[in-house]
């Protein structure tokens, strides 16, 4: 990767930057930022219609959000979900590729398609997949079947990062760990996990951002403790309202945040 970015570089310097494709990238980048930053300027308009001219600055909104007690309770929901989907899929999905990269086995060719369903299945026809699964188990829609059905899209996502980090992974390190007595778990305390530490710290961050957000798998194995983007959803039937946007800036934020984090310090390669 390092080598390809170094090539482009080497290669843009060759052909410069077209002014044609500057100002193509310029628009792009305003198409897709402009109506979030409208949604953000909107919700610091004391009106409570989202018109122009803007009257005056105000945070009554934001107050507004964090006195509710419903649009808290589903953001500790939301931050409980989040947070435990992360952890789960970070720690499986190590261990899946663990698995992977250092054994060779029959149908291991099978094993990557089938790590690929839950990330290609549209999210519509998965959230309705595990709500029939769920009930053939009797299994009632709960916080534990979000977080379980989160799950089974996030593990791939980490499965394939840490993988590619393994893949190039110089194995004569851990060698000599073990010709100077260290036991595989000491060696993979040691030397292994520090070194590979850094693509699962990215890989949970992704998730924990996906999962925060998530509405459609979230919607149909939601119990009756709903979800941030559940109580959206529902605000959204009523009419936008400067409350929503409030929310949307805070989300916005928060995600953006994590994955710029999850950027630098992660070093998981995010193409904005």
């Amino acid at each position: 990767m390092k080598i390809n970015r170094l090539g482009m570089k080497r290669l843009g310097k060759r052909i410069g930057n077209p002014p044609g494709l500057i100002l193509y990238s310029f628009c792009v980048f305003v198409f897709i930022l402009l109506p979030i930053s409208m949604i953000i300027v909107f919700s610091f308009n004391s009106a409570r219609n989202g018109v122009f001219p803007l009257r005056e600055f105000t945070l009554d909104w934001y107050r507004e959000v964090f006195i509710s007690a419903q649009i808290v309770s589903a953001a500790k929901a939301s931050l409980g979900v989040a947070v435990s989907v992360a952890l789960l899929s970070g720690v499986l999905g190590t261990l899946g590729s663990l698995g992977l990269a250092r054994y060779d086995f029959r149908f291991k060719g099978g094993v990557w398609v089938l790590l690929l369903m839950p990330m290609i299945l549209p999210p519509l026809m998965l959230g309705v997949s595990l709500l029939t699964y769920f009930h053939s188990i009797g299994l009632k829609p709960s916080l534990l079947t979000v977080i379980i059905a989160q799950t089974v899209w996030a593990v791939p996502y980490v499965i394939f990062i840490v993988y590619a980090r393994l893949r190039d992974f110089d194995r004569s390190i851990e060698e000599a760990a073990r010709d100077l007595g260290a036991n595989r778990w000491m060696t993979f305390l040691r030397v292994t996990f520090p070194m590979i530490s850094s693509s699962i710290i990215g890989a949970m961050m992704v998730i924990f951002a996906w999962s925060f957000d998530d509405f459609v798998v979230t919607f149909f194995t939601i119990g009756p403790n709903p979800t941030l983007p559940i109580i959206i959803w529902g605000m959204l039937r009523t009419g936008i309202t400067p409350v929503l946007n409030a929310i949307a800036a805070m989300l916005f934020t928060l995600t953006l945040a994590t994955m710029l984090i999850a950027r630098q310090v992660g070093r998981v390669d995010i193409e904005f």
